[in-house]
């Protein structure tokens, strides 16, 4: 299975189909996915936890609206609440018939393990979600989990990692997603050699590496603000972690803007 970086820009209660991006020689960028994540943390951040079912519904609509546009494979998130196992592993149970809806639409369906209070608490999230035959695959939540910075943050997100991904091998899912991954070559090596299907992140928008600056033209190391910018920031941090980028057999041409991802 091909392993891709999916590049994302927003974040908001809405639920944005995001394109899962990879390098081209002639593009620039290609789109190979759509992502539809589920708004979670946007309700999150205001304390909310929303009905489920209505939750379920906005996702869905979001879905139909999608299906019918997108010529690429479709992912799709299962309704979670970030740092809440329990209450995600439960709503999971409740959403066979979403899941089903999605499937229906041609959608992968993920679900995020997030941690339970026991050793090992993102394996056994994550073994919880894939008995349920619906989910196709398990995403782990390297950012919320491991908002800490430098070497804390990173050998924190690549302990999630391995225990979802062991979580993952031994039920066979069919794919393995890493929400808010940093962009450092160490940790997308190591994602890449733990099996990682994709891994989203929003450190593009800031210098992945010290060469980026002076090539895009920054004062000192600070995201972009251009258009300009974010084009210059996002090829170059394509063309640092390409070694972990495995090209797609059919690639899709996309100018990567703003209404792209609508």
């Amino acid at each position: 299975m091909a392993r891709m970086i999916l590049f994302t820009r927003m974040m908001g209660v809405k639920s944005y189909p995001f394109p899962l991006l990879l390098p081209s020689e002639n593009l620039g960028v290609i789109v190979h996915s759509l992502f539809l994540d589920n708004g979670a943390y946007g309700f999150y951040i205001n304390g909310e936890y929303p009905p489920l079912d209505k939750w379920a519904r906005m996702v869905l609509a979001a879905a139909r609206r999608l299906a019918g546009k997108a010529r690429v494979a479709k992912l799709a998130v299962l309704p979670d609440y970030p740092l809440d196992g329990e209450w995600t592993i439960e709503a999971a149970k409740r959403l066979g018939w979403l899941a089903e809806e999605l499937h229906s639409l041609g959608f992968t369906v993920l679900a995020v393990a997030h941690q339970l209070r026991i050793v090992g608490g993102f394996m056994e999230s994550a073994r919880r979600l894939l008995e349920l035959d619906y989910v196709d695959g398990v995403a782990a939540p390297l950012k919320l989990t491991c908002a800490r910075g430098g070497r804390a943050s990173q050998s924190c997100q690549l302990e999630v990692a391995r225990q979802v991904a062991a979580a993952c091998r031994e039920a066979g899912c069919r794919w393995l997603h890493g929400l808010g991954s940093l962009l450092s070559r160490n940790v997308v090596a190591r994602l890449a050699e733990l099996g990682y299907t994709s891994i989203d992140s929003t450190s593009w928008t800031r210098p992945v590496a010290d060469h980026c600056i002076e090539r895009c033209g920054l004062p000192r190391r600070r995201s972009a603000r251009t258009a300009r910018e974010r084009e210059c920031l996002l090829n170059c941090a394509l063309e640092y972690l390409g070694e972990w980028l495995i090209q797609p057999k059919e690639i899709i041409p996309c100018k990567y803007d703003r209404a792209s991802q609508r």
